[in-house]
C-alpha cells in the first residue's frame, strides 16, 4: 500500500520525528568539535557548574583549591580541571572576600542543583572506568551536557503540551516548534553550550506557562507548590529573570479594570499565595545557606562591578546591532513579537503579561554595563524567553493559515519559502560559530560580509588571530 504525504505538514512531522535523532547526533560530536576549544565546562558555565565539584569531590565551598598564583591548567589524560592566578578568578567570577581565604562564586546554585543526578551518574562511570575524581574529567562533565539536553527536551515538550491547548492544527505547534529551534541560537545553547544557563531557564520558563495556567484553573495546594517551586528555580538560575514572574502576575489582564480585579483575586485567595511564597523561599534556602556561609549575609548581590547604567544604554544595539542584535541574529522572532500583538481568544490573557515581560528584559540588556553579556552567538539573554515567543510565531502562523484573501497560497507559500531561508541561514551560522569561522563576537559589518556564507577553513586562523582567541 502506498504512503501519500500531503506537503509540507507531512514533512515538517517527520522532520520533527527526527530531531531527537539528529540531537544525538550533535551530543556524539561534541567531542570532536571540542577539540578546538575547551572543555564543556567553560566561560560562565565554570561558575554556574562548580558547585557540584565543591561539594561533593572537593568538599570547599570556599573555591579556594580553583586558585593558584602559578597559572595552572591541570589537564591530564582524563582532566579537564582548571586552575587561575587571582586576577584571572575574579574575572571568571570568582571574587575574593576581604580578610578570609574563601573566593565567593557570583553566579546562582539553581543550574548545579538541577544538574545533580547526572553529576552524580558521571561519578558513578568515572569510578566504574578509572578515571580521575576531580569532578571535571569527561564523564562529570559529558553526563551534565545530556543534561542539558534533557532539560531542553522536556522545555520543548512543556511548550508543545501548552501550544496544543490552544492551537488545534498541529501543522501549525510544529511549524512553531522548528523555527524556535532552528532558526534561532536555541541550537546552539541547547547543545554545544548548554552548560551555561540558558536552556534551564527556556525549559523552566515553559514550565511557568503551564503551571501559571494551572494554577488559575484550579487553585489548590498542589498548583500552589508547583508553581512555587517553578518561580523559586527561575530566580535560582539568574536573579534578573525575576521578570518572569509577571507572567502569572499579569495573567489574563487586559485591562485597568481586569489588573484591579486581578489584584482581587490574589487576596481572594491569600492562602495560595502564601504556599506560593513559602514553596519559593524554601526552594531558595540553598543560595541564602551559600552567601551566609561566604560572606556572613543572608542576602546578597554577587555582580561585584556590574549594573545597571542609565548613562550608557543600547537600546536600538541590542535589537539591530551586528554585534549582538536579537533581530539581526535571530530575525524569525519579529514574526513572534508580531504574533504576540494578534493574539486573541483565551491567548488574550497572555499577551500583556508576555508583552512586559520581553520588554523589562529588553531594558535590563540595553542598560545592563556589559549589554553583550560576553561573547556568544547572537544574543544569549533572550534565549531564557524564546518560550514567550514562540506562542508568538504559532498565532503568527495560525494567522497566515487562516487568513482570508484570495492570495493565501501565495502568501503561505512565500512564508515558507522566509522560515525555510531564516532557519538555513541560522544553522549555517552556528555551523560557522562551531568550528571558528564565525567569531564570538562581530564587531561591525565589515567583520561579517567577510564570513557571511563562508566556509573557508582558512577564515579559522584569521578570526583566530584578529580577535587572539587562545582556544
Amino acid at each position: 500500500m502506498k504512503i501519500k504525504l500531503q506537503p509540507p505538514r507531512d514533512y515538517i512531522n517527520i522532520f520533527l520525528v527526527s530531531l531527537p535523532i539528529v540531537v544525538l547526533l550533535i551530543i556524539v560530536l561534541l567531542p570532536f568539535l571540542n577539540r578546538t576549544i575547551k572543555a564543556p565546562v567553560r566561560a560562565d558555565a565554570i561558575g554556574y557548574y562548580s558547585y557540584l565539584p565543591a561539594i561533593f569531590n572537593k568538599k570547599d565551598l570556599s573555591f579556594k583549591y580553583m586558585i593558584n598564583s602559578k597559572y595552572l591548567n591541570n589537564r591530564g589524560e582524563n582532566s579537564y580541571e582548571e586552575r587561575f592566578p587571582p586576577d584571572q578568578a575574579e574575572q571568571t567570577g570568582f571574587h575574593y572576600i576581604e580578610n578570609t581565604d574563601k573566593y565567593l562564586d557570583k553566579y546562582p546554585i539553581g543550574e548545579a542543583i538541577l544538574l545533580l543526578p547526572f553529576f552524580i551518574t558521571g561519578h558513578l562511570l568515572t569510578i566504574i572506568y578509572h578515571y580521575d575524581q576531580s569532578g571535571y574529567s569527561y564523564f562529570y562533565q559529558y553526563l551534565c551536557v545530556f543534561g542539558g539536553i534533557v532539560y531542553f527536551s522536556l522545555g520543548m515538550y512543556l511548550l508543545k503540551k501548552f501550544l496544543q491547548k490552544y492551537f488545534f492544527k498541529q501543522i501549525v505547534i510544529n511549524c512553531a516548534l522548528v523555527l524556535i529551534f532552528l532558526a534561532t541560537n536555541l541550537l546552539n545553547y541547547s547543545t554545544y553550550e548548554n552548560l551555561f544557563s540558558h536552556i534551564y531557564s527556556f525549559f523552566l520558563v515553559a514550565a511557568l506557562l503551564n503551571t501559571t495556567q494551572q494554577w488559575f484553573q484550579k487553585r489548590n495546594i498542589r498548583s500552589s507548590i508547583t508553581l512555587g517551586i517553578n518561580l523559586s528555580f527561575i530566580l535560582l538560575l539568574r536573579q534578573i529573570n525575576i521578570i518572569f514572574i509577571l507572567i502569572p502576575l499579569l495573567y489574563g489582564v487586559t485591562s485597568i479594570k481586569g489588573f484591579i480585579n486581578q489584584i482581587k483575586k490574589y487576596i481572594n485567595n491569600y492562602k495560595y499565595c502564601v504556599v506560593v511564597a513559602l514553596t519559593a523561599f524554601i526552594i531558595f534556602l540553598p543560595q541564602l545557606l551559600y552567601w551566609k556561609y561566604s560572606t556572613g549575609s543572608w542576602f546578597l548581590y554577587s555582580y561585584k562591578g556590574e549594573g545597571f547604567s542609565l548613562q550608557n544604554t543600547h537600546f536600538i544595539e541590542s535589537l539591530f546591532s551586528i554585534t549582538r542584535g536579537l533581530f539581526i541574529w535571530s530575525p524569525i522572532l519579529i514574526f513572534g513579537v508580531i504574533g504576540v500583538f494578534l493574539l486573541k481568544g483565551e491567548l488574550k490573557k497572555y499577551r500583556l503579561a508576555i508583552l512586559v515581560s520581553l520588554i523589562l528584559q529588553w531594558v535590563i540588556v540595553s542598560t545592563w554595563s556589559s549589554w553583550t553579556f560576553g561573547w556568544g552567538f547572537g544574543h544569549r539573554i533572550f534565549v531564557d524567553s524564546l518560550p514567550l515567543f514562540s506562542l508568538g510565531i504559532a498565532n503568527f502562523i495560525d494567522y497566515l493559515f487562516n487568513i482570508k484573501l484570495k492570495q493565501k497560497r501565495i502568501i503561505v507559500y512565500t512564508s515558507i519559502i522566509i522560515f525555510t531561508g531564516l532557519a538555513f541561514l541560522s544553522i549555517f551560522q552556528t555551523t560557522q560559530y562551531w568550528v571558528k569561522i564565525l567569531p564570538p563576537d562581530t564587531k561591525d559589518i565589515e567583520d561579517y560580509k567577510k564570513i557571511f556564507l563562508q566556509i573557508d577553513p582558512k577564515l579559522i586562523n584569521y578570526w583566530r588571530e584578529k580577535y587572539r582567541l587562545d582556544n
